[in-house]
């Protein structure tokens, strides 16, 4: 059996585009805590995705199109640290927008 998910439209980001951050979410959760989601396209809006399951991974496709995939992220802590405010604050004086 097929599984489906629609990004509405309200919940776009570029023009006629899914917000990434949203479409992220929405796959991650056939993944569970934590979850790595990869954008590949960007995802139509008001019609059916369909979600297929591979082992591990979850994929988000638009017909034949691989729009997202979705793995189990890592499981231990992140092991970098924080930059210390003396690095944080000659980061900002240096940096040019």
């Amino acid at each position: 059996m097929s599984e489906y998910l629609t990004v509405e439209s309200r919940f776009h980001g570029p023009p006629d585009a899914g917000n990434g951050g949203y479409v992220a979410g929405l796959l991650a959760r056939f993944i569970g805590d934590p979850a790595q989601v990869t954008l590949r396209r960007p995802a139509p809006l008001d019609r059916p995705l369909e979600v297929v399951r591979r082992d591990s991974q979850i994929l988000l496709q638009d017909g034949t199109t691989l729009i997202a995939e979705a793995v189990p992220g890592p499981t231990t802590p992140s092991t970098s640290r924080p930059a210390d405010s003396w690095k944080a604050s000659t980061a900002r004086r240096s940096f040019s927008a």
